[in-house]
């Protein structure tokens, strides 16, 4: 169950950051014994300046986070999920802090292996 999480975070404490403002993202390795570590933070370009959306922005958001299952922002719209979506990555929407949201995500990945 090793798999790879984005965060859209300000602070590196909680998840507090729209997809589409996200100027970077926060990676964490998700381990098979459910324990969790960070591994990078990268920078991005974020789609969505002065509420204009740039669909070619958002694909390279979106393409910088491929190798990651699962992205964890405060909020994102439903081009950005379709295109999550899209490269087989599940997108939440949260407040939790990070600490909080990657150990309900380490549970629910496992109980949706287990089904």
């Amino acid at each position: 169950m090793t798999f790879k999480v984005a965060v859209a975070s300000t602070d590196n404490e909680n998840i507090n950051e729209h997809f589409g403002k996200a100027k970077r993202f926060l990676i964490y390795k998700i381990k098979d014994d459910g324990s969790y570590e960070f591994l990078e933070t990268r920078e991005n370009n974020p789609p969505c300046i002065n509420g204009k959306h740039d669909e070619n922005s958002m694909m390279d958001s979106v393409n910088s986070i491929q190798d990651v299952s699962v992205l964890l922002a405060l909020n994102l719209g439903p081009g950005a999920i379709d295109a999550l979506l899209s490269k087989e990555i599940k997108p939440y929407a949260t407040s939790f802090t990070i600490k909080k949201a990657l150990e309900e995500i380490i549970v629910l990945e496992k109980e949706l292996h287990q089904a």
